[in-house]
């Protein structure tokens, strides 16, 4: 008897010790993506940044809701849509949240950052206008760590119509807020 236990703790102590992938883990990829371009905005445009902002008490939880909008220079509309939504209890204060989408990029940036969060913060986002030529299906929705960096979310959906240029990505679980957006 004590043998079989010396074998079953042995077992385990070296299973222990053995490197795995765990599918529970956020997917690191450093796989040469490159960030979705935004269509090139009208020479009569003056914002390059759209932000919404609001304060949020995190105990009580909220929503933000955005909407921007522009007319490319080849003249077709650009559209950036969603809400960000904050469960109750995801932190324990009032803050201002910070949502800036700009026209160079598919991304969002989320402020004040670094902010970690007890509960994810949900997110519904929608591109239209997009030229998604020599986009394929592995167009997805990152955590941007830094340029050549990214780390996959988990989420509900993500849509890709190419008829209209539109990504759409829906319930991204936002565990803190930094930069997240559409690569290939």
């Amino acid at each position: 008897m004590k043998k079989l236990i010396t074998i079953l703790l042995l077992s385990f102590f070296v299973a222990g010790c053995s490197n795995f992938d765990s599918t529970t883990e956020p997917l690191s990829n450093n796989s040469q993506k490159t960030l979705i371009k935004m269509p090139s905005h009208s020479k009569t445009m003056v914002e390059e940044t759209f932000t919404r902002s609001k304060e949020v008490n995190g105990i009580v939880g909220d929503t933000i809701n955005f909407n921007f909008s522009y007319i490319s220079d080849a003249g077709t509309p650009v559209n950036i849509y969603g809400t960000l939504t904050i469960p109750a209890g995801a932190f324990q204060y009032t803050t201002t949240i910070r949502l800036d989408l700009n026209t160079d990029d598919a991304v969002i940036d989320c402020y004040p950052t670094p902010t970690t969060f007890d509960k994810p913060l949900l997110l519904d986002m929608t591109h239209e206008g997009l030229d998604l030529d020599g986009v394929d299906n592995s167009v997805d929705f990152y955590y941007i760590k830094t340029d050549s960096n990214f780390e996959s979310l988990n989420k509900d959906n993500k849509v890709i119509q190419y008829s209209n240029g539109k990504l759409e990505v829906k319930g991204a679980k936002l565990p803190h807020f930094t930069r997240f957006g559409w690569t290939v």
